[in-house]
């Protein structure tokens, strides 16, 4: 096989893995050194029908060229959610970069779980997870929310661990992308999947793994973690403790937290069974003096479980929880922001995906729906059927930023406007089935393209719009916003066909999706990274 021939082989395979949202992406450019937290900041863009040119970019979709550029340069991101609402890839993004990647690779395989670890550009991780065929993005969060809990990386900095897919829900409005994730294997990211001892794959290595790690849809909607028996009824977090074992340090506060679910499942006998739970789930157990200051502690009222302290707070699910006989209950009573995604328009538009019990709903927010708990309130009755209780300001305040610390903001498409509608029509207008096969046919009422050019007569495009009846505006605005688009680099020029001088319009032709038909010159000279 030719390095064409693998590169391209290499190129499909990355495609069907990070098989996402084909009609947007991400570009994120890396600084030339890190903050003074260890974080590479670069710049971060969405690419998407309404901005591309702007950006002076070819295409929108993700296509074989914007893969060999994701080998050669900074890398793309993916949006792992489809139009439909299914994924076919997520991830669990580890967001701690003083993390011990090898220590998270172990607990993957001491827990036979179906990720593949890979380093991002800062020294985090991103636990991908693969599947053959797709399945519901819903399905795909929860899990991942699991197994994030279940390795002890419920939280980061404080945070919950971010989840991709971010969103499970997509609005009809086409502005409402999603988030992505950034790809590993870019040449300018240092972004790789790693072997048990820390060391890179290579690209054709990460490939062989990763489809193996790759499930059947339906497997992995059966997918389930064996745990302890008799703890499904308690919060999340106890039972995979109880199951895995519990952290160092972390014993006295487990064996509390532990009592409080007792005394609510076990009223009267809960004291034996914590002294059972200590022998059995704990090594080495409490003393006897430690364990009954414990109990002395738990007899004197009924408290809450600690759910911000270690251990607990490492492997929190509080969406499951909720739901759990024993677990939180009421006490957290403010949803669960999954997502927010800002749309920059004017006023801005929000969409907050919430978790409610077992399903996710989302709300179409203004910016004073946000900054009001009662109207917020109001939107979300309408929405969910649940009367939210509304919390004191400063924790109402303080609720939303922490979502809003990793809001997706998308820029305001021009394809959005009649303007960009107009353009939009001059694409189809310009690469649809109808194209002249020489110049002679532009009387035809066809456009003509050669040279990276495309040439047509006004009058023949002003049809082509009545037939679609986009008749907003008149032949002396069209040429107007022709002109002030400035990546159609317009122009007049005349064509002398048969006999007749015929006035046509010059703009640089529109990009159609073709094969890959030579590597760039970078991985001609160099080959792929890692």
């Amino acid at each position: 096989m030719t390095k064409k021939e693998m590169l391209i082989e290499q190129v499909n395979r990355l495609d069907n893995l990070f098989d996402g949202n084909h009609d947007a992406f991400g570009q994120y450019f890396l600084p030339d050194e890190a903050n003074e937290q260890g974080k590479m900041k670069g710049s971060a863009r969405t690419v998407h029908k309404g901005n591309y040119r702007e950006y002076k970019l070819p295409d929108y979709r993700v296509t074989p060229e914007l893969w060999l550029e994701h080998l050669k340069g900074d890398g793309i991101g993916i949006v792992p959610i489809k139009p439909d609402c299914t994924v076919k890839f997520g991830a669990i993004d580890i967001d701690d970069y003083s993390v011990n990647i090898p220590a998270v690779v172990a607990k993957v395989a001491k827990l036979n779980l179906p990720l593949v670890v890979c380093r991002t550009k800062s020294g985090g991780v991103h636990c991908f997870c693969f599947t053959k065929t797709p399945v519901p993005a819903i399905v795909m969060y929860k899990k991942l929310k699991q197994w994030a809990a279940v390795l002890g990386y419920a939280k980061c900095n404080g945070r919950d661990t971010e989840i991709f897919p971010k969103q499970t829900i997509m609005s009809n409005d086409k502005v409402d992308i999603g988030s992505w994730i950034n790809i590993p294997y870019a040449k300018n990211g240092n972004r790789y999947c790693v072997t048990s001892d820390g060391s890179p794959r290579t690209l054709e290595e990460f490939l062989n793994f990763a489809e193996t790690k790759q499930m059947d849809g339906q497997e992995f909607i059966s997918f389930n973690i064996k745990m302890v028996d008799d703890h499904s009824d308690f919060p999340p977090c106890i039972e995979t403790l109880a199951t895995f074992g519990v952290p160092e340090g972390s014993r006295n506060n487990f064996v509390y937290n532990y009592g409080v679910a007792l005394k609510q499942k076990f009223p009267d006998t809960w004291e034996q069974k914590l002294e059972e739970a200590n022998v059995a789930y704990l090594t080495p157990p409490l003393t006897s003096t430690d364990l009954q200051s414990v109990i002395k502690s738990l007899r004197k009222k009924d408290y809450k479980y600690k759910c911000k302290e270690m251990p607990l707070c490492d492997f929190c699910n509080v969406t499951v929880c909720r739901q759990r006989k024993y677990g939180v209950g009421n006490d957290m009573h403010l949803p669960e922001i999954i997502s927010i995604t800002k749309i920059e328009t004017s006023p801005p538009t929000w969409y907050i995906e919430v978790s409610v019990n077992d399903a996710h709903v989302k709300l179409d927010m203004s910016s004073e729906d946000i900054q009001s708990a009662l109207r917020f309130q109001k939107r979300f009755l309408e929405k969910a059927n649940i009367l939210m209780t509304i919390p004191k300001k400063q924790e109402w305040d303080a609720w939303l930023n922490t979502a809003l610390a990793t809001v997706n903001t998308i820029e305001v498409p021009r394809d959005g406007s009649l303007q960009g509608q107009l353009i939009d029509y001059l694409e189809k207008f310009c690469t649809g089935r109808a194209q002249a096969k020489s110049k002679d046919e532009i009387l035809t009422g066809r456009p003509w393209t050669e040279d990276n050019c495309t040439y047509f007569r006004m009058s023949d495009f002003t049809e082509f719009l009545a037939r679609h009846k986009f008749n907003d505006f008149k032949v002396h605005q069209i040429s107007s916003i022709f002109k002030g688009t400035e990546y159609l680099e317009t122009d007049h020029t005349r064509f002398n066909i048969k006999g007749q001088n015929v006035n046509v319009w010059k703009i640089a032709a529109f990009r159609q999706r073709t094969e890959v038909d030579e590597l760039p010159k970078e991985l001609e000279d160099e080959g792929v990274p890692f």
